[in-house]
């Protein structure tokens, strides 16, 4: 049996520098990884809503909470398009956790593949 940090290692793809998972594994994987929505918190009560379950940490202040999380437990991010959770991704990594990841497309990919 994998591990989750094996689960989200092998899920992982890169086409530059960020390591990104699709949104269909998000959505078949979410309830079994911390997935941190980064996006402001006025963004998830727009038209692109929000995922249940997941927690809220707006990308400026990442920086500020990412001392007190384990470097070992893997982290799923989540923006509106996956620019800031890709900025938050590499961020992650250059603090030293070793299993991070940004949603490829954010929300709005979401939104474009499983609707409201």
């Amino acid at each position: 049996m994998s591990t989750a940090a094996e689960t989200l290692s092998n899920a992982v793809f890169r086409t530059g520098p960020i390591p990104e998972v699709t949104i269909d594994w998000l959505a078949e994987n979410r309830n079994n990884f911390r997935v941190i929505d980064c996006r402001e918190a006025d963004e998830l009560v727009g038209p692109l809503g929000a995922l249940d379950g997941i927690e809220h940490v707006p990308l400026h202040t990442i920086p500020a909470h990412a001392p007190s999380w384990e470097r070992e437990q893997p982290v799923v991010i989540i923006c509106r398009s996956g620019g800031r959770s890709g900025q938050a991704a590499m961020f992650l990594e250059r603090a030293g956790f070793s299993n991070v990841a940004s949603v490829a497309g954010g929300m709005l990919a979401w939104r474009e593949r499983f609707g409201a």
